[in-house]
């Protein structure tokens, strides 16, 4: 019972932790995305120029930002896998503690109908030597008496150990919801900043589109301004 309470513990130990440096990772990452987003929200519309167009500013690794957000669900997975092989553990060692109490059992059963055999030899003995063996008789009778007495005390810790393993069964399982709840956060808050890499790629591909929009407005606007001049000439 040690050590599957030892084992539960590593297991909370390794999922605090996996979870710090992922809300770690989140908090470095949120922020580079939020001054991405105002700092092409605050872009102003620039006046047009007859000159080259410039490049928008460079937006964030978007490789990186991916591999970033792949990482984290790769270990998340490993995190579902080791909790999985404890679980497995786990249920491996109740099988063990279960066989070696029904091992224990069939003895006492054993031992239990040994008493009984010796129990009818003496009664048999007694029929041929009343006077002499009934002291013993008694002392056998306080024996197997004894000995039942251990044998319920055995059922109920056998009763109660099925008990404590059902419960260790249930948190388990209960970690295993959260886990699953905690991954299927994590995939959300993926998807969101996928779709905000997206937005901010369209904003940036609108802010070009207008630009060469304005551009095209401006080329237009000179050649209707030298056209009349060209003809006055």
């Amino acid at each position: 019972m040690m050590e599957i309470v030892l084992m539960v513990l590593v297991l909370v130990v390794v999922m605090l932790m996996m979870i710090m440096m992922m809300m770690i990772m989140i908090n470095e990452i949120l922020p580079l995305l939020q001054q991405q987003q105002i700092l092409s929200l605050l872009l102003p519309l620039p006046l047009p120029l007859p000159l080259p167009l410039q490049s928008p500013p460079p937006l964030l690794p978007l490789p990186l930002l991916l591999l970033m957000l792949m990482l984290l669900f790769l270990l998340l997975l490993l995190l579902m896998l080791l909790f999985l092989l404890l679980l497995l553990l786990l249920l491996l060692l109740l099988l063990l503690l279960l066989l070696l109490l029904i091992l224990l059992l069939l003895l006492l059963l054993l031992l239990l109908l040994l008493l009984l055999l010796l129990l009818l030899l003496l009664l048999l003995l007694l029929l041929l030597l009343l006077p002499l063996l009934l002291l013993l008789l008694l002392l056998l009778l306080l024996l197997l008496l004894l000995l039942l007495l251990l044998l319920l005390l055995l059922l109920l810790l056998l009763l109660l150990l099925l008990l404590l393993l059902l419960l260790l069964l249930l948190l388990l399982l209960l970690l295993l919801l959260l886990l699953l709840l905690l991954l299927l956060l994590l995939l959300l808050l993926l998807l969101l900043l996928l779709l905000l890499l997206l937005l901010l790629l369209l904003l940036l591909l609108l802010l070009l589109l207008l630009l060469l929009l304005l551009l095209l407005l401006l080329l237009l606007l000179l050649l209707l301004l030298l056209l009349p001049q060209q003809q006055q000439q």
